[in-house]
């Protein structure tokens, strides 16, 4: 086999799914084995395993980062430690998963405006204390 070539083999599936658990990306993945991310993305098309590994990796990691950035969002509570709300978390999560905007075009909300709205909302829910 020539140098740089890495030829697909089934532990690949398991090795992919435990980095794609980690956060890897198809960049990483390519690193990992040594070929170029064009390969990752055969593999995938060529090998259903492999597919489902990576797919499942990813998604498994998404849910994990999405539930921490929910709960910074709303404020939570670890051990005797109560953590509020935080507004940049709550401008990201409006932005990127609510497609609003930072300036008004039209109908669509001021992000920071509706945050900070949202924000004395919560707080109100959870008590004149924040908790």
């Amino acid at each position: 086999m020539p140098i740089g070539e890495t030829k697909y083999q089934p532990e690949f599936a398991k090795q992919a799914r435990k980095l794609c658990l980690l956060g890897a990306t198809d960049e990483d993945l390519a690193d990992f084995f040594g070929v170029v991310r064009n390969t990752v993305i055969n593999w995938r098309n060529e090998y259903p395993e492999f597919a489902r590994a990576t797919r499942e990796g990813k998604r498994a990691a998404d849910l994990k980062v999405m539930n921490a950035l929910y709960r910074r969002c709303i404020g939570f509570r670890k051990q005797d430690k109560y953590f509020p709300p935080d507004p940049t978390s709550i401008i990201w999560w409006m932005k990127n998963r609510m497609g609003w905007r930072d300036k008004p075009d039209g109908d669509e909300l001021d992000a920071t405006a509706e945050a900070k709205r949202l924000l004395e909302a919560v707080r109100e829910m959870d008590g004149a204390d924040g908790e």
